[in-house]
């Protein structure tokens, strides 16, 4: 090791060490680690030198002999870690920048042999507390020449579903990882890597799925008939999202949004014990013919399937076709197109001879005329007492690819 430029004083005189030579003490080691996709490099060097020369001091020549210890540490093909937001558009990949993405659906979604997708699937709006989730987590880049892992900690509802098995794309065969602890909801550290170095770049990547199951150890939603029949939320929440990228290195990678799937109750199990049978029929006798909008019992809002505003003979036909079902059919469930928009509340009182039925439906009609669109729109009427200050509220849940509204909440007062 050669000196550069270094100046000192000794007594009244001035000592340079520039162009001296700090020779090796035989005590110094070097360690080098690479990525697993061998394109970036860290060199660790533990230093022990000795520079032994003569000084001048007060104009008399002094032997001396000067130790230098240091550790230097030199990075190749990393860098900094990068940090930031990434925003999908359209379920395209991005443009700019890099992020790991998650998503929620019943099935499966479909990749290539490398196990990835050219569009971001959409998450599934709402699910039934019998139905199987798979929460699937991707990578994309547009920073680098790709993708060659990423790890995320990810969190669910345990008292509706148990996480049941990991899978990964069979192109992510090196690090797989991902702990599953029911018991608090949680999957830790789920992810894995490649040695292909182009994944992921004009593309998602998949870097690991988890199955969700409902078991019968799950408490399920009870239907409580002093309460309102509305949906819980899967709880989903993703933490620690890390994506490696070719050449760059191990990113932080911002959650700009997370899938809060809807998750109902299976209103044909009155009872909550896992099975549609003699007894949910009898439930339904009882609640048969009473209106759904005149009172606050949550069963009889639940009973209402068709969601028409009253337990009748269409609801009967949709308890029939579904009797005899259990937790293990939960995806073979049948419901009305109008399932999940629901009505809670009571003592709703309207000016005029129209029902609540009819204006509500003339409301939704008008929008979906005002929009052009030809499939109707999910709109949730919810009614509850706002007390004085408040008639009500609207609440935008969804937009489609044109900004337009898709989804959402109405609230009303009950007076």
């Amino acid at each position: 090791m050669t000196l550069n430029k270094s100046t000192f004083d000794l007594g009244s005189e001035r000592n340079t060490l520039e162009g001296d030579v700090l020779a090796s003490t035989g005590v110094e080691s070097s360690k080098l680690v690479s990525n697993a996709s061998g394109t970036a490099h860290t060199l660790t060097l533990n230093l022990a030198r000795l520079l032994d020369r003569a000084f001048s001091v007060d104009g008399n020549s002094i032997d001396a002999e000067i130790f230098y210890n240091s550790v230097v540490t030199l990075d190749a093909g990393g860098g900094v870690p990068l940090q930031g937001t990434a925003f999908v558009k359209d379920g395209q990949p991005l443009e700019d920048g890099s992020g790991v993405f998650v998503t929620v659906n019943k099935e499966r979604s479909q990749t290539n042999a490398n196990g990835e997708v050219s569009i971001l699937p959409d998450s599934a709006e709402w699910a039934s507390e019998w139905d199987s989730l798979w929460i699937e987590v991707w990578g994309n880049t547009a920073d680098a020449a790709g993708v060659y892992g990423g790890t995320v900690d990810l969190g669910y509802n345990t008292s509706l579903y148990t996480a049941t098995q990991i899978e990964y794309a069979s192109s992510m065969s090196t690090n797989r990882t991902g702990i599953i602890d029911d018991a608090t909801g949680t999957i830790t550290g789920l992810g894995s890597q490649t040695s292909q170095t182009d994944l992921g770049n004009g593309s998602f990547v998949l870097l690991g799925r988890v199955k969700l199951e409902a078991l019968p150890s799950d408490a399920g939603i009870n239907i409580d008939i002093d309460e309102d029949f509305e949906a819980e939320s899967l709880g989903l929440t993703v933490d620690n999202a890390k994506v490696m990228l070719t050449s760059i290195g191990t990113v932080d990678a911002d959650i700009t949004s997370t899938a809060d799937v809807d998750i109902w109750g299976v209103a044909y199990d009155v009872n909550d014990d896992g099975k549609i049978s003699l007894a949910d029929y009898g439930q339904f006798v009882t609640a048969y013919g009473r209106s759904s909008l005149e009172n606050n019992d949550g069963l009889v809002a639940a009973l209402d399937f068709d969601n028409n505003g009253k337990v009748g003979l269409s609801d009967f036909g949709f308890f029939v076709q579904n009797y005899g079902k259990n937790k293990a059919d939960g995806s073979s469930l049948i419901y009305r197109e109008q399932f999940t928009r629901t009505w809670l509340g009571s003592n709703i009182e309207l000016d005029g001879p129209d029902t609540l039925q009819q204006v509500f439906d003339k409301a939704v009609s008008d929008w979906q005329d005002a929009l052009g669109w030809e499939e109707p729109i999910d709109v949730k009427l919810v009614v509850k007492d706002f007390g004085d200050a408040q008639l009500g509220e609207a609440e935008l849940l969804q937009l489609d690819e044109n900004g337009l509204p898709q989804f959402g909440i109405l609230t009303l007062d009950d007076d």
